[in-house]
């Protein structure tokens, strides 16, 4: 059987985790429970503005817990930012 938690505790906090994507590239997984969520105003592609790193392009963007994280490729440079910190260009 396979399973997840919602969150745990990690380094003295509770931390909001996502499903890992080994059990959906399993196939043992039937089913998603059928929730309606936001999605991300941030696309694969998208040019975005961080303060601190400048211009950057989305490679792509995931729940995390509230908020989106997202991979982004700063001319070679790549973060992971939450989308609270970047605008849109």
């Amino acid at each position: 059987s396979l399973c997840y938690v919602h969150s745990r505790f990690y380094k003295g906090q509770r931390k909001q985790l996502s499903k890992s994507r080994f059990l959906s590239e399993s196939g043992l997984v039937k089913g998603e429970s059928l929730k309606l969520t936001k999605k991300s105003e941030f696309r694969k592609g998208d040019l975005v503005k961080h303060k601190l790193f400048g211009i950057g392009r989305v490679q792509s963007a995931n729940k995390s817990g509230k908020a989106y994280k997202l991979k982004i490729n700063f001319g070679g440079n790549k973060k992971e930012i939450l989308s609270s910190f970047v605008q849109s260009v």
